[in-house]
C-alpha cells in the first residue's frame, strides 16, 4: 500500500517537473459571442513559459488587419504549476461581416543554458461578425409600374442644354459679384457662433452617450445646411459628402475628417452601437474644431 502511494507521489512530481520544463506555449482567447459591426470585442493573449525563460511578447499595433486595435492592456504576470503565465488583453473592432481569425503571430523566447533565440506560434482565435440584414425577411415588395417617356428630339435637348449653360454662367457671374460686395465673414460668424453655442449647450446636458451623439449629429447637419445651403436632413452621409464635393466646398482633409465624424454618428444612430460615456466629450471637441477650421479658411477669425 505504501509503495502504491509512493508511486503516485513520484508520478505527480515528475509531471510537475516536466510541465515546468515544457517549451513556451501561446494562444489567443476571445470572449464568447459574436460581436456586431463596429462593436468592441476583447481579445486576450496568453503565454505560458518556464520560470527561467526570457519571453518577449509580440508588439500588436493599432492597424492589425483585419482588426482595428483600439486599446492594449497592461501585461499581467502570474505563477502556476512552476510556470510563468503572461496575459495581455486587447480591445479590437471588425468593420465588415464575415468569419475572421487572428493574424499569424509569434512569441520570441530564450531558454538557458544555450540561450538561443526561439519562436513559438500563437494559436489563433476566431470571430464571426453577423450581417445586419434580416435573413428571415421574405416579404415581397411591389414594383413601381413602368413609365412611358415621350420622344424628345436631340436638337431640342442640345438647345435646352445650351440655354441652361448660358443661364448658369450668367447666374455664376452675378453670385461672384454679389460675394465680392458682401462684407467678409459677417453671416459666417453668426452661423459658426450659433453652432459652437449649441455644442457647448449639449456638452453641459446630462444625457446618455447615444443621445449626445444624435444631438451632435443634428447640430452638425444644421451647420452644414445653413453654411453651404444643402438640404442635409434629406440626404444620407454619402449623398451629403457627394453634394459638398461637387460644390468644392471643402478641402480633401476637411472632407475626410467630416466623413469620419458622420460615420461615427451613423454607427450610433442606425447600427445601434453603444458608445462609451467618456467618448462624448471627444466627439463634441472634434466637431467644434472642424467647424472652426472650416470658418477660419473663409476669413472668419
Amino acid at each position: 500500500m505504501i509503495g502504491r502511494w509512493l508511486g503516485i507521489v513520484t508520478a505527480c512530481v515528475w509531471m510537475a517537473v516536466a510541465r515546468a520544463q515544457m517549451p513556451v506555449t501561446a494562444r489567443f482567447e476571445a470572449a464568447p459571442g459574436s460581436p456586431l459591426i463596429g462593436e468592441p470585442a476583447t481579445l486576450t493573449l496568453v503565454v505560458e513559459a518556464p520560470a527561467e525563460a526570457e519571453v518577449t511578447l509580440p508588439q500588436i499595433t493599432a492597424d492589425w488587419p483585419p482588426f482595428e486595435v483600439r486599446a492594449a492592456g497592461e501585461v499581467e504576470k502570474t505563477m502556476r504549476d512552476g510556470r510563468v503565465v503572461y496575459r495581455q488583453s486587447f480591445t479590437v473592432i471588425l468593420w465588415t461581416p464575415g468569419d475572421y481569425r487572428t493574424p499569424e503571430t509569434f512569441v520570441e523566447y530564450r531558454l538557458p543554458p544555450d540561450g538561443e533565440n526561439q519562436r513559438a506560434s500563437v494559436e489563433p482565435a476566431f470571430f464571426t461578425v453577423p450581417s445586419v440584414i434580416e435573413p428571415n425577411d421574405l416579404v415581397l415588395r411591389p414594383l413601381k409600374p413602368l413609365e412611358m417617356l415621350p420622344y424628345i428630339s436631340p436638337w431640342m435637348i442640345l438647345a435646352a442644354g445650351g440655354a441652361v449653360a448660358a443661364g448658369g454662367l450668367s447666374l455664376a457671374r452675378r453670385l461672384n459679384r454679389r460675394r465680392a460686395q458682401k462684407p467678409a465673414g459677417g453671416q459666417l460668424l453668426d452661423v459658426t457662433g450659433r453652432t459652437l453655442d449649441e455644442l457647448r449647450r449639449v456638452r453641459g446636458l446630462v444625457l446618455p452617450a447615444a443621445e449626445v451623439y444624435i444631438w451632435a449629429g443634428e447640430c452638425l447637419r444644421g451647420y452644414l445646411e445653413e453654411r453651404f445651403k444643402v438640404a442635409t436632413r434629406e440626404l444620407t452621409t454619402e449623398e451629403l459628402l457627394a453634394a459638398l464635393q461637387s460644390r468644392s466646398a471643402l478641402t480633401p482633409r476637411q472632407n475626410q475628417e467630416l466623413r469620419r465624424i458622420l460615420d461615427q454618428i451613423d454607427l450610433v444612430k442606425f447600427a445601434r452601437f453603444r458608445p462609451a460615456p467618456d467618448s462624448t466629450q471627444g466627439l463634441l471637441q472634434r466637431i467644434s474644431r472642424w467647424v472652426v477650421g472650416t470658418s477660419s479658411e473663409d476669413g472668419a477669425p
